[in-house]
């Protein structure tokens, strides 16, 4: 055996272990975010079909603000939850504005029903999920006059309690 001979067997192996561990590398990456395009594409589906409950939005409603969300909802969850939805303001009464979106869904893949529409008026102090940040940013920032009108916000939301392994977002800690 001589040294050209040696040489190119240290060289194979060492190429055989840089091979497994850029294999293990880019397994280690699927891993961590495998599901992040997927969660993407879902939150972007049900925005999309957000739009439907355009035509039901009372008449003199005007619009603050649009959010959207996936991910983890509270501390220790390991799920995916999406949210979409927008803060608006109008003269109408609650009972009016509530009456708008009543019985009204926004479609979702692989659900009969749809989403249903909630509606939740910025006084009433909800909170779950991120909407209770949002709706603070909503009322530190200065917006048109709403002091004689309700300011409320129509969303759509799915907790999907699924894994939520390839997705950091879905891992909730504080």
């Amino acid at each position: 055996m001589n040294i050209r001979q040696t040489y190119r067997r240290v060289e194979n192996k060492i190429g055989l272990f840089g091979s497994i561990l850029f294999g293990l590398e880019i397994l280690i990456v699927f891993v961590l975010v495998w599901k992040i395009p997927l969660n993407n594409l879902r939150l972007e589906h049900i925005e999309r079909n957000f739009r439907a409950l355009e035509p039901y939005h009372p008449e003199d409603s005007e619009l603050l603000s649009e959010k959207n969300y996936v991910g983890a909802l509270y501390t220790g969850a390991r799920s995916c939850g999406y949210f979409v939805g927008e803060f608006r303001v109008s003269a109408l009464s609650r009972e009016d504005i509530k009456k708008a979106y009543a019985g009204k869904a926004v479609p979702y893949f692989r659900q009969r029903t749809g989403l249903p529409a909630q509606v939740r008026f910025a006084d009433e102090g909800f909170l779950d999920g991120p909407w209770y940040t949002w709706r603070d940013e909503l009322l530190e920032t200065p917006t048109a006059d709403t002091a004689s009108k309700n300011v409320y916000s129509v969303h759509v939301e799915y907790d999907r309690h699924s894994s939520p392994f390839g997705d950091f977002r879905c891992f909730y800690v504080k």
